[in-house]
């Protein structure tokens, strides 16, 4: 069974316009695709062949790389990780779960008083129980994506960017959670 997909082309040549009037190569990526990129080129994952890249913001991105170069799919969907179902009775995705900017704005409309919390307003809420359990439950989407993309495409590194990966307590505790889902799920030869 083959499904068809719908396409939209623009006309404008974006690409070849900015490279005649810069005079330069231009290639056009997405924003987790040229965090990807950076990383294998200057950062993080300059010494390995294999990574996968998390990008955490108003929804969730990311990029593969195999043998230090981009993986994009066949319909260029390689590395939306934003889109695995992780709760498949709720239909919840990982961007609807592990999104701070959606975890601000689920918080904000369970509240009474009317105001609008971000994500980070959550985050620093987090020693009240109820915005400890938003917290909490953005931290372990987050980690079972980590865990699919783990034992789906076996990176020898998996990276977090987007402005939760300055949080070093958070970027912590997907670690062990990640770690806690790795052991309690042994994997054997």
């Amino acid at each position: 069974m083959v499904l068809a997909r719908s396409i939209i082309f623009i006309s404008f040549p974006i690409r070849e316009e900015l490279s005649e009037l810069l005079k330069l190569p231009v290639s056009i990526q997405n924003d987790a695709n040229c965090a990807a990129l950076a990383e294998v080129w200057q950062g993080n994952a300059q010494n390995v062949n294999n990574s996968a890249c998390l990008i955490i913001g108003s929804g969730i991105g990311g990029a593969v790389v195999v043998d230090k170069k981009l993986i994009s799919g066949s319909h260029l969907f390689g590395g939306e990780f934003g889109f695995m179902i992780i709760d498949y009775k709720k239909n919840i995705t990982l961007s609807g779960a592990g999104s701070p900017v959606t975890m601000g704005r689920n918080f904000s409309n369970d509240r009474t008083d009317g105001k609008y919390y971000s994500g980070a307003d959550v985050f620093a809420l987090a020693e009240s129980q109820k915005a400890k359990d938003y917290v909490d439950d953005l931290l372990q989407a987050i980690a079972v994506g980590a865990y699919n993309l783990a034992v789906t495409f076996d990176p020898e590194i998996i990276l977090v960017g987007g402005a939760i990966s300055q949080n070093q307590k958070v970027i912590l505790e997907i670690n062990e959670r990640l770690d806690w889902f790795l052991l309690s799920n042994p994997v054997s030869f």
